[in-house]
């Protein structure tokens, strides 16, 4: 069997090349005939890692009802011990299927699942590469201060890949002066340009994400998330420096009457109104 699972192999692997390189519509025919031949030849193993590489050719096509089937087949043979070591890979790109499919339950549970899995190992979560569409499924379910939490220790590790980078960078560096091999300077100069795009493309969304978390998303007023930390900050300061600290409460008078009788429209409409009106008339300092 040496002969056809090599053969089945290459299939698989050109299926997802095409799939990498946008053409979904040639990528299913080879991992269809790569999967039959690894059924034939009883290896579930390779079975499983193949469907998951199908799901995502499905996924492109758009046939999500065929990529969650497949995908979720793979799950099954690894749950039954089958290719256990390509389990994370499986999740990861049905997470992100499942993300750009609108699937938000189903990416949260495959994403976590690989984070869960990885534990405190940071080599094992950057190598599985899931944090940044895990943030943005958190986003997307509401949950805006855990997906600034997940994206934040995406930078980091990102920021610790980009150390290790300049340090081998570096040391290639020196062995090219050292024996006088002239470098591709042209290369490493668009690569620091590529990284520095990406990076910038983080703290963009991180600063978004930290704006949306501390922000009514009606009013535009700072929520409760901000109330709670500034209250904290003001209490300690006044008590540091002993000044006298005013919190001010306002309650708008008969606003149920409004809503009763005019719609929740109308009454969404004059909470904007007053929220305007506060903002305007207040320090940025306050």
């Amino acid at each position: 069997s040496g002969e056809p699972a090599t053969a089945a192999t290459a299939l698989a692997n050109l299926g997802r090349t095409h799939v990498r390189a946008g053409r979904p519509a040639l990528a299913i025919p080879a991992l269809d005939a790569a999967l039959e031949t690894f059924e034939r030849l009883s290896r579930p193993g390779d079975v499983a890692v193949t469907l998951a590489k199908l799901g995502a050719a499905h996924g492109a096509a758009g046939a999500a009802a065929s990529a969650q089937r497949v995908f979720e087949r793979a799950l099954t043979l690894h749950r039954e011990g089958h290719g256990v070591r390509f389990e994370d890979e499986t999740r990861a790109e049905y997470g992100r299927w499942a993300l750009d499919a609108g699937e938000v339950t189903i990416a949260l549970e495959q994403l976590q699942a690989v984070v869960a899995r990885c534990g405190d190992d940071a080599a094992a979560v950057a190598r599985a590469d899931v944090l940044e569409p895990l943030s943005r499924a958190l986003e997307a379910a509401g949950r805006l201060g855990e997906a600034l939490a997940v994206l934040r220790r995406h930078v980091a590790l990102q920021a610790d890949r980009r150390a290790a980078e300049a340090e081998a960078t570096a040391r290639v560096r020196l062995l090219e002066l050292q024996y006088g091999v002239q470098g591709d300077q042209e290369i490493a100069r668009w690569h620091a340009l590529e990284l520095e795009r990406r990076n910038a493309e983080l703290r963009e969304r991180a600063a978004r994400l930290e704006k949306l978390s501390v922000t009514d998303a009606l009013t535009g007023l700072r929520n409760r998330r901000a109330l709670d930390r500034r209250l904290r900050e003001e209490v300690a300061r006044a008590a540091r420096y002993g000044h006298p600290l005013v919190l001010a409460l306002l309650d708008l008078d008969r606003f149920k009457e409004i809503n009763d009788g005019f719609s929740h429209d109308v009454g969404d409409s004059v909470l904007v109104r007053v929220a305007h009106m506060l903002a305007a008339h207040l320090r940025a300092s306050d």
